[in-house]
């Protein structure tokens, strides 16, 4: 009885990304989940471009002044890791090898990532889910893999800055951990995250409750702000500025830039911005609507009776005004910013979704796009305590 009252908390869980630093600590007593503490710094485009070329990652003495500076609990810290730091793998395993136990999957998954990757299988950290029954091409394993030096390199660093780091997580599987809490798939519905940050965007297509498919993507928040700096001849820092005060707004003629034309936004006013930054913008945005499609496209074709749902948005690009609204026309499938509850009310431009509204099971926490790598990590590391 005691121990259903006790209170467990998470390790302090850090989503580093170029443009910000996410930290959350969740804690756990009776069933419930309550935040203990949480941290958001946003990096300027010019700092985070400026850190890129000269700053180690992951900077170890930030972390331990943050973890100072806020009312989190203990030393104890877990490091999301993006999808480019991590080597995502399919696998068919024969089911004699399913039913030896998780010991002997480890150990031939380690070998048959090592092959692929042309490594030594002591030189790998691999971890593995079971993929949902009756793939088409009889894919059941899922692995994730990251260099066991690199792990070690890590672990090492924190613990100089008295920082305990107690567990690695990697973004894809974090976000739909954290999706999960907010809202309830069925097993045969599909469904999907697009995480665009500001070097790095992912699509997770999933399946029930299990991420199946992970690609990288081109499309990112830099990408979109280096193109209208250069289109609208002003510095990055005006141009990220003007992206997030308008947005983007399909307008039905694109917009082109003639030349011998002066300075671009001393010819617009702001009503016009958003069709323009469209315009400007439209051959990035196409490419990202083909990959999505793509995505959920293949893993269709190797699932029989599935139901397409929905697209979460998670990552700066989530907050781009009328960039869900664009996607969910483009797609056919409703669109949302991933939020502890999705307000279809003040959802820009998006349908109501047939099955009634998210249920939460998260009551006491709210949480936005950017953050939700950082809250699943945190669910992760209480579910396993």
């Amino acid at each position: 009885m005691l121990s259903r009252l006790r209170s467990h908390r998470s390790a302090i869980t850090f989503d580093l990304g170029r443009a910000g630093i996410r930290a959350y600590q969740l804690q756990s007593r009776g069933g419930r989940l309550s935040r203990c503490d949480s941290l958001q710094l946003d990096l300027s485009p010019d700092s985070a471009a400026e850190e890129e070329e000269t700053a180690p990652r992951p900077d170890s003495g930030r972390l331990a002044r943050l973890v100072g500076q806020g009312s989190f609990c203990g030393r104890e810290i877990a490091v999301i890791l993006p999808p480019a730091d991590v080597q995502f793998q399919a696998f068919r395993l024969p089911e004699r090898v399913l039913s030896e136990g998780d010991e002997r999957i480890q150990a031939v998954l380690k070998w048959e990532v090592s092959r692929e990757t042309r490594s030594e299988p002591g030189d790998l950290e691999v971890r593995h889910w079971l993929l949902p029954p009756g793939h088409h091409q009889g894919l059941n394993v899922m692995t994730a893999a990251v260099a066991t030096r690199q792990a070690v390199q890590w672990f090492e660093l924190f613990a100089r800055h008295h920082l305990y780091l107690r567990r690695l997580d990697v973004s894809p599987c974090a976000i739909v951990r954290a999706a999960c809490q907010v809202w309830t798939p069925a097993e045969n519905e599909l469904w999907g995250i697009l995480d665009i940050g500001f070097h790095q965007a992912s699509l997770t297509i999933v399946v029930g409750h299990t991420p199946t498919y992970i690609r990288s993507l081109s499309a990112t928040t830099d990408q979109w702000t280096r193109q209208l700096a250069t289109a609208l001849d002003v510095p990055g820092a005006v141009a990220e500025r003007l992206k997030r005060e308008h947005g983007i707004r399909p307008v039905e003629r694109g917009f082109r830039r003639s030349t011998g034309e002066g300075a671009l936004l001393e010819q617009l006013d702001a009503e016009a911005l958003p069709g323009v930054f469209f315009g400007l913008l439209r051959e990035s945005l196409d490419t990202l609507v083909q990959d999505v499609n793509r995505c959920f496209s293949y893993v269709l074709q190797n699932f029989t009776d599935l139901n397409v749902s929905r697209l979460f948005l998670a990552g700066g690009g989530a907050h781009l005004r009328g960039f869900a609204s664009f996607l969910d026309m483009q797609l056919g499938l409703s669109v949302f910013p991933l939020t502890t509850s999705v307000d279809q009310e003040h959802a820009e431009g998006i349908g109501q979704p047939e099955s009634s509204g998210p249920a939460c099971k998260l009551p006491a926490i709210e949480f936005g796009p950017t953050v939700a790598a950082a809250v699943g990590g945190a669910i992760l590391d209480l579910e396993a305590a």
